[in-house]
C-alpha cells in the first residue's frame, strides 16, 4: 500500500552484551589497576586538554596501563614534555598541537591521528573553558558565551563526529565528555559555562540513544570543582572545597573501566532532587548564597587594568549594583527616564552625594558633620571604579538622588511635569 510505513527490526544483542559487560567490569573495578590494564591495553586513546591537570594525569595512568595515548592541547611545549617523559619511561605517547575551538583544526587533528594510528578507541573530551561572571556583568560581553560554546560544545562534538564513523566500523568505542556538577544545581555566575555544558550533555544523551546498538558508549563526567591549574587564577576558589586532582584522575579511570552513563557526586543528585521536588526552596537557598558571596574577593589593592583597558575591580560585588536600583524603577521607567549625562560632565562628588541621599531610608538624614566624610568616601570609591560611576551617572539611581536633593521627594512621587523638569 502506497505510503505505508515500514518499521525496522531492532538489534537487541548489543543491549545484552552491554548488560553482561556492566556486571563483568563492575566486578573487575574492585581491582582498579588490573581492570584498567585489561580495559585499555593496546587501545588508542585521544585526550584533549592534555597539557596539564586532569588530562595530563589521566594520560600517564592510561600510558602506564598499556594504552597508546594521543595528547592534544594548544601548548605544544607542555605536550612535548609530557609525551617525552612518557616515552622515556617506555610508554607510547604522541603530542599533537590543536585548538579545539577552531573547527577546521579539529578536522585536521582527527585526519592526522587516524592516518597515523588507524583508529581511536577512546575519546576523552577534556578541553574546556570556564568563565565566572554574573549575567549582570555580561550584558555587554556576549562574546563570553560564544567563546565558551565554541570550545566546550562545538569543538567537543566536532572531534566526536569525526571519530564516530571509524568507531562504528570497529563495532566499539567510548566517548567521555567532561561536564560539571553545576548542571545539576545551576551554580550562579556560570551561565555561559553551564549553558555550554548543558548543550554538551543534551547532545551526549541523544547520541547515546542513537548509537548504543553500534557498540559506542558515552559517559558524562559531572565533576565538582577540581583543584587544577585552570582554576588557580581565580582566588575566590581558594575558599571553596574542591576535589583533588588525584581523585579526579581516579574518577576518570573508573569511568573508562565501567563505562557508566554518568559519573556524579551524591551532592549533585541531592541538588537535582531538591530542584525537582522543592524548586522554589532550592532557588531560595542558592540565590541567598549568591547574594552573600561577592563577585570577587578583595585583594586589598586598588583596581587594576585588564588587557583591554577595562577596570578589573577586585572588591566589586554582584549585589551592590543590583540593589542600587529598586525593582519598581526598572523596565519602562528606566527606558523613559535614563539620562545622557556622562561622568566627564558630572563631578563625582555630585554623583556620590546623590547616591548617598537616594540610599537613605525615608525620613533619615546624615548628620551634617558626617556628610562630607561619607560623600567623599563614596566619591573616592567611584573614582577608583569608573565603570560604576559611569553607570550611576546615567541611571535612575542618580536621578532618584537628584530628585531627593532638589525636591525632598522620591522621583516616583513627583508629578509628570516635575519629572520632565528634572530630566532636562
Amino acid at each position: 500500500m502506497a505510503g505505508k510505513i515500514k518499521l525496522g527490526v531492532p538489534n537487541l544483542l548489543p543491549h545484552a552484551r552491554r548488560l553482561r559487560d556492566s556486571v563483568t567490569w563492575g566486578a573487575r573495578s574492585r581491582l582498579p589497576g588490573y581492570a584498567l590494564r585489561k580495559r585499555v591495553k593496546g587501545k588508542v586513546v585521544l585526550i584533549t586538554g592534555a597539557s596539564s591537570g586532569i588530562g595530563a594525569g589521566v594520560a600517564r595512568e592510561l600510558a602506564e596501563a598499556g594504552a597508546t595515548v594521543l595528547l592534544t592541547a594548544r601548548s605544544i611545549e607542555k605536550l612535548e614534555d609530557l609525551a617525552a617523559s612518557l616515552r622515556d619511561d617506555g610508554y607510547q605517547a604522541y603530542a599533537y598541537r590543536s585548538d579545539i575551538a577552531d573547527l577546521d583544526d579539529c578536522d585536521r587533528l582527527c585526519r592526522k591521528v587516524l592516518d597515523e594510528h588507524g583508529r581511536v578507541d577512546i575519546l576523552i573530551n577534556n578541553a574546556g573553558r570556564s568563565i565566572r561572571r554574573s549575567i549582570i556583568y555580561s550584558l555587554e560581553r556576549f562574546h563570553d558565551y560564544q567563546r565558551v560554546m565554541q570550545l566546550n560544545y562545538f569543538g567537543a562534538i566536532r572531534v566526536a563526529i569525526n571519530l564516530i564513523p571509524q568507531m562504528i566500523e570497529h563495532g566499539d568505542g567510548h566517548i567521555i565528555n567532561v561536564s560539571t556538577v553545576g548542571v545539576q544545581n545551576g551554580v550562579p555566575r556560570f551561565s555561559a559555562y553551564l549553558g555550554s555544558k548543558c548543550a554538551l550533555e543534551g547532545w551526549t544523551m541523544a547520541a547515546q540513544n542513537e548509537l548504543l546498538h553500534t557498540g559506542i558508549n558515552f559517559t558524562l563526567m559531572n565533576y565538582p570543582l577540581v583543584r587544577t591549574p585552570m582554576i588557580a587564577p581565580t582566588r575566590i576558589y581558594d575558599y571553596f572545597p574542591a576535589m583533588s586532582e588525584k581523585k579526579a584522575v581516579a574518577w576518570m579511570c573508573d569511568a573508562i573501566i565501567r563505562r557508566p552513563k554518568r559519573m556524579v557526586t551524591p551532592f549533585a543528585l541531592f541538588s537535582l532532587g531538591m530542584y525537582y521536588t522543592l524548586p522554589k526552596t532550592a532557588e531560595f537557598i542558592v540565590n541567598t548564597g549568591y547574594q552573600i558571596v561577592p563577585e570577587k574577593f578583595s585583594s586589598g589593592k586598588s583596581s587594576r587594568k585588564t588587557g583591554n583597558g577595562a577596570a578589573d575591580n577586585a572588591g566589586e560585588s554582584n549585589v551592590r549594583p543590583m540593589r542600587l536600583v529598586p525593582a519598581r524603577y526598572t523596565g519602562a521607567m528606566i527606558r523613559d527616564s535614563v539620562m545622557t549625562t556622562t561622568t566627564s560632565e558630572l563631578p563625582l562628588r555630585h554623583v556620590a552625594t546623590a547616591l548617598v541621599e537616594a540610599m537613605l531610608p525615608a525620613g533619615r538624614q546624615i548628620p551634617a558633620a558626617d556628610v562630607d566624610t561619607v560623600c567623599d568616601t563614596v566619591a573616592g570609591y567611584l573614582d577608583e571604579h569608573p565603570n560604576w560611576a559611569r553607570a550611576l551617572a546615567s541611571s535612575l539611581v542618580w536621578l532618584e538622588g537628584r530628585a531627593v536633593l532638589s525636591t525632598g521627594k522620591r522621583f516616583s512621587k513627583l508629578s509628570p511635569q516635575r519629572r520632565s523638569d528634572l530630566l532636562k
